[in-house]
Parts: C-alpha cells; structure tokens; sequence
C-alpha cells in the first residue's frame, strides 16, 4: 500500500524502519507526548501494525515528505479488538 498526497507519501511500516522509528521516540518532545519505546517495543509495534495490515486491510501508516523523502512521523487506523471500533491514531 502506497498512498501519496500533495506533500506527503505514505506507505505500511516495514522492518527496515525501525532505526527511524526508535530515533523518533528518542526524541524529548515525542517521549514526552507519546511516552518512550525500546527498540524491541518499536520491533513488537512494527510487527503489530503488518498483522493489521494483514488481517484487516488498514492500519497504522508511516508519513514521509514527498520532495525530499525525509522521515516526518507516524500516523493511521488502528483497530480496538476489545470495542470493535476504529480510530485515527499517531
């Protein structure tokens, strides 16, 4: 899956983004906002949203800018077993 935007190209987590992934929630302002991740809970985190993928056909997106291809973030769907619902999560 690859969608694209304007100014933005979006696509499924792979586990060749881990490296960026951990980088991000190094980040002070990210730890703070979204809470820390090891490595091995980004690891988990990727393989989670490939099941999702997998199993419902949406999930969780990696954001990239369009022009220069920088890493900006992460953004998509994620389903709530428990609730039965889906929602837009970071």
């Amino acid at each position: 899956m690859d969608l694209r935007t304007e100014r933005l190209a979006m696509r499924q987590p792979s586990e060749g983004d881990v490296e960026e992934l951990v980088a991000l929630h190094a980040d002070p302002l990210i730890e703070r906002v979204f809470g820390a991740m090891t490595r091995d809970e980004v690891v988990e985190w990727v393989a989670h949203a490939r099941r999702e993928w997998d199993e419902r056909g949406h999930g969780r997106v990696l954001l990239f800018d369009r022009e220069d291809g920088a890493f900006l973030g992460r953004s998509g769907l994620r389903h709530w077993p428990g609730v039965g619902e889906v929602e837009v999560r970071t």
